[in-house]
């Protein structure tokens, strides 16, 4: 309906509450880029934290480089900013801003530094990215299934299973461990995921897992 009010009560809400923002996210992807075109460009040059936050959705969901915007808001002051800037330069295929990137991996903020890894990774580095998204992948946090699926892309098959017997070790949940065993196409795990399919509770991801796999 491109009713502003309307829209600044909802990012009031995505502001407070994290599932609300994330449906919020996801709505800029769903309607169409001409809905949005002339909604953005206020934010754009705007100076609001959630304002810079539905842009940078909007773009990458569209996959729009945001352009200069998109390089001062890697280094925004505030941190859900910054992060959606590092994750959106992945997405827009920004390889100019990897040395960016590279150098959030040690950001204050656990998001900013997840998203960093990935981006940096995404956008082609093999060394230090790549290391510190192993190391990641391996610990809980929000971000962890994004980051884990990537490091078991990104792996050989020596280093994939020691990252799969690491998760194991460190007593993942199981269905974070089903999600990876499928990530990882190990087809020596389907007999154990098999096994699984008649439990209600694990059935759909085991199935997922098999999919990936198959």
């Amino acid at each position: 309906q491109r009713d502003a009010s309307q829209i600044d009560k909802l990012l009031l809400l995505a502001e407070a509450d994290p599932l609300a923002a994330t449906g919020l996210a996801s709505a800029f992807g769903w309607v169409s880029a001409q809905q949005l075109r002339g909604l953005l460009t206020p934010w754009m040059s705007g100076t609001a934290p959630m304002h810079k936050w539905a842009a940078l959705n909007a773009c990458a969901l569209h996959r729009v480089d945001p352009g200069s915007a998109l390089i001062a808001w890697l280094s925004d002051t505030d941190a859900r900013v910054r992060a959606r800037a590092l994750r959106t330069a992945a997405e827009v295929a920004r390889r100019d801003l990897l040395p960016a990137c590279l150098d959030h991996l040690k950001d204050d903020s656990p998001e900013c530094e997840a998203y960093a890894t990935w981006s940096a990774v995404l956008l082609g580095d093999r060394s230090a990215a790549l290391d510190a998204l192993r190391t990641l992948a391996l610990s809980p946090s929000p971000w962890r299934s994004g980051l884990l699926a990537l490091a078991l892309f990104t792996a050989d098959t020596q280093t994939t299973q020691a990252l799969m017997k690491s998760l194991t070790t460190a007593n993942a949940d199981q269905r974070t461990v089903m999600r990876a065993a499928g990530w990882a196409g190990d087809v020596h795990v389907v007999p154990w995921l098999l096994q699984h399919m008649t439990d209600d509770r694990l059935a759909r991801v085991v199935a997922e897992a098999f999919s990936c796999i198959t």
